[in-house]
């Protein structure tokens, strides 16, 4: 896959849930959803918290 960046990141980042629903203009929960329906890779961030690629959310389509 290519290095492609949206808005400055690049596609192979793990991002927050928020900070991928602020990128998306949704909220957390919607970002959950499609973590759950789409059975996306995660990893755990500082503080606990769940961080997604965002690869795997431009190849959905929810971000461009």
């Amino acid at each position: 896959m290519s290095s492609t960046t949206i808005r400055g990141l690049n596609r192979d980042e793990w991002l927050t849930r928020d900070e991928i629903a602020g990128l998306m203009g949704r909220t957390e929960d919607t970002v959950r959803r499609l973590q759950r329906d789409n059975a996306l890779r995660t990893r755990s961030g500082e503080n606990g918290k769940v961080l997604l690629q965002l690869g795997d959310l431009i190849d959905l389509g929810k971000i461009s």
